[in-house]
């Protein structure tokens, strides 16, 4: 599965979410890797990304904005 099939998923799934302002994206990475790995967390805090990294996780899917910023503008 793809990065971007990954977020269809997700998304397919929330119909209550307004895809036209949704901030749930990939928000950086490349959309058309491989994913067979995947780590949830609710902060993308460093500690937990540098594990991601060690783990050789392909995909991390965090609930909380990337750069602590909702709209990650």
């Amino acid at each position: 599965m793809k990065a971007k099939d990954v977020l269809e998923h997700f998304l397919s799934r929330a119909k209550w979410v307004d895809r036209s302002k949704t901030v749930d994206r990939i928000i950086a990475g490349d959309r058309e890797k491989e994913v067979k790995t995947c780590l949830i967390m609710w902060i993308p805090g460093m500690d937990s990304i540098a594990e991601a990294a060690r783990r050789r996780v392909d995909m991390i899917v965090c609930h909380e904005p990337t750069f602590w910023e909702h709209f990650d503008d």
